[in-house]
């Protein structure tokens, strides 16, 4: 078989695969910036611990070692939200991580509205 009708036929099998799913989250969360929690999956609570600072706790004690986990900030759907910077970290305490968030422009701890997903 040549070069060329090698890479056709990598090519063809290539398009004729299906495309993959993207699996559902294991966990999520939406939270608000007084750290309410307005929704999320496999979720127990939210809570603003501290300007910047709030922890979610899951149901899946083992979110903060056998996860990965990521956050952004944003408020719900239709609602706008100035850029801002947000770190997410595990914590001591079975199922449950830190968010941090930050003014873009000061760099400064700031309450802002949040999204965790986490994949296991």
């Amino acid at each position: 078989m040549t070069r060329i009708l090698a890479l056709a036929a990598i090519f063809a099998s290539a398009l004729s695969a299906p495309a993959c799913a993207v699996a559902p989250p294991s966990a999520a969360a939406s939270v608000a910036a007084d750290g309410t929690l307005t929704g999320g999956i496999a979720v127990t609570s939210a809570s603003h611990v501290d300007t910047g600072i709030y922890t979610v706790t899951f149901s899946d004690a083992d979110v903060p070692s056998a996860c990965a986990f990521t956050a952004g900030i944003g408020a719900g759907p239709g609602a706008t939200q100035a850029p801002a910077l947000v770190n997410v970290g595990a914590t001591n305490t079975a199922g449950t991580i830190s968010v941090y968030t930050y003014s873009a422009q000061t760099r400064a701890p700031a309450d802002l509205p949040f999204n965790v997903y986490v994949a296991c």
